[in-house]
């Protein structure tokens, strides 16, 4: 048995082969995006953090201050 090979399969497997690679450099791009995305969140939740850790110092001296009064 004979396998006969086309000029289109071999254009067919060339493209297949690109579009693998392509889509592995998309997927590769998202996981850099998206880690981005998440480090900025993490970095904005931990200034909110911080901002809540002064806000209820400063709550915290003036209710001292109210109860001293």
């Amino acid at each position: 048995m004979k396998l006969l090979i086309f000029p289109e399969d071999i254009e067919i497997y060339k493209i297949s082969k690109k579009i693998v690679e392509l889509n592995e450099k998309i997927e590769g791009l998202e996981c850099e995006r998206l880690q981005g995305v998440i480090d900025n969140n993490l970095y904005l939740r931990t200034l909110a953090e911080d901002q809540l850790r002064e806000a209820k110092a400063e709550r915290n001296k003036k209710l001292e201050e109210l109860k001293n009064i």
